[in-house]
Order: structure tokens, then C-alpha cells, then sequence
């Protein structure tokens, strides 16, 4: 499994997202990123500010679910399930 983090300092989504192709994550989470167009199983967004946010994209078999918060959690932590080979 290839898992890829990137602080890619604001700017569109979709800009952004693409820039990712030629490392071919697994599972890539995206900080400062801009809301996507679209939401999918393959891709989450989550943030207050539709500049700047954090996605978490989900390649090839892999697929992503938002879990609820829990109380007590700081406010930007943001559960995430991952289905698909290796499951967490």
C-alpha cells in the first residue's frame, strides 16, 4: 500500500489532485486543499473554508467512508475508514 501525505499550500482541487497521478497512491490525504467539484466514495473533503481544507482521496480498490466525530476530539481530526485489500 502506497500512502502519500502533501501540504500543498491552498489552490484548487482538482490543480492539485492531479499532481499526485504520477506517484500512484493508494491513499493520498491532501492538507490546505481546496473543495473538490465533486464528492465521491473515492475522494472526501472536509474543512470550514472552501479554499482550504483536507481532502483524502482513495485509489484503484480502495474506498473511503467519514466516520462520526467523537466528543472530546479536537475539532480538525477527522475519522476515516479505508475498505478495500488492507482495511483501517
Amino acid at each position: 500500500m502506497r500512502l502519500i501525505t502533501w501540504n500543498c499550500h491552498r489552490g484548487p482541487f482538482e490543480t492539485k489532485s492531479v499532481l499526485l497521478d504520477s506517484l500512484r497512491p493508494d491513499i493520498a490525504v491532501i492538507q490546505e486543499s481546496g473543495k473538490p467539484k465533486l464528492e465521491t466514495a473515492n475522494t472526501l473533503w472536509f474543512g470550514d473554508n472552501p479554499r482550504m481544507g483536507l481532502s483524502v482521496q482513495a485509489h484503484g480498490p480502495y474506498e473511503l467512508r467519514a466516520l462520526p466525530q467523537r466528543e472530546g476530539v479536537p475539532r480538525f481530526l477527522f475519522p476515516v475508514e479505508v475498505r478495500g485489500p488492507v482495511r483501517f
